[in-house]
């Protein structure tokens, strides 16, 4: 239709035919508006994207873990000025306090795992979170805590870790619960690869 070509070609100003692609879906009012996919869903196969492909959300998760954490302080379980050592007991924080806020804010020190060389060596496999975070135990802080700013997918999984600490559930089953559930997100789910 007509009044689509202005999206449309948006689109496709966005994502080629023959490389990694994307997918929109507009809505107005409740009901489809426009839905469309371009370009292929993987650089490792030539399969065309559709719409109906389900997408990894990978660090969008951090949005949901930050709102997790939050929702457990509105209910009076933590609070953003707690030290981690409270919930997570002997967890490495190299003589300094670490609160939950620095966590969330990425202004711990913790060093990120993609910046640790001996990370790149197990990338591709599956290994625990214990296994990762293993990695970084070791290595100092870039700054005293409060002291800089570094993105660190290390503080998400240790908060991650907090909240199952605190609900005595799993993190996939907090998510559920308390979020998907309840904003009806039928089609979100928390993934776990299957070892090979």
């Amino acid at each position: 239709m007509k009044k689509f070509n202005r999206i449309d070609s948006l689109f496709k100003s966005v994502f080629e035919e023959n490389k990694p692609g994307g997918s929109v879906l507009v809505l107005k009012n409740g009901e489809v508006f426009y839905r469309n996919a371009i370009g292929l869903e993987s650089i490792n196969n030539d399969n065309k994207l559709s719409p109906e492909n389900i997408f990894a959300l990978g660090s969008l998760t951090k949005q949901l873990t930050a709102v997790s954490i939050l929702l457990l302080e509105e209910q009076g379980k933590l609070s953003l000025s707690d030290d981690i050592n409270e919930y997570l007991i002997d967890f490495p924080t190299h003589g300094h306090k670490i609160t939950i806020k620095h966590l969330l804010t990425h202004t711990s020190g913790y060093i990120d795992y993609f910046d640790v060389p001996e990370f790149w060596a197990v990338y591709q496999k599956e290994i625990s979170v214990e296994e990762a975070l293993a990695l970084i135990t070791d290595k100092p802080l870039q700054f005293a805590p409060g002291e800089g700013y570094k993105y660190s997918g290390v503080n998400y999984i240790l908060l991650g870790l907090m909240a199952e600490k605190i609900t005595c559930s799993s993190f996939e089953n907090y998510l559920q619960t308390n979020i998907f559930d309840v904003l009806e997100m039928n089609h979100s789910y928390f993934l776990r690869k299957q070892k090979q």
